[in-house]
């Protein structure tokens, strides 16, 4: 599975987090949290705790990828303001333009 997320909205959303967990296999970790933390997009960007967990997790169940989706793409670790961008106006006029999956 791959998304066209060329035209993502700005840096502060994310609609998913990929990392390899260990190579030679196919094996992926599917995980759908509630929104996405300051973990980068990019492998080599830190991860966070959260991000970290599913990691060793995944290591030790002998997955060899996490994927990482949410059901809101708004980075933001603190919880009472995600849920008043949730409620808000910005959210209810915000959309993700163009955003293809490819199966």
């Amino acid at each position: 599975m791959t998304a066209d997320l060329r035209n993502q909205p700005g840096p502060e959303f994310r609609p998913r987090l990929e990392r390899i967990i260990q190579h030679g296999g196919n094996r992926t970790l599917c995980v759908i949290g509630q929104n996405p933390s300051k973990a980068g997009p990019n492998p080599s960007d830190p991860d966070d705790p959260t991000i970290h967990r599913l990691l060793v997790i995944g290591w030790n169940l002998g997955y060899h990828r996490l994927l990482m989706t949410n059901l809101s793409p708004k980075i933001e670790t603190d919880s009472a303001a995600f849920f008043r961008w949730l409620y808000s106006d910005d959210f209810l006029s915000w959309r993700v333009p163009n955003l293809n999956w490819a199966y």
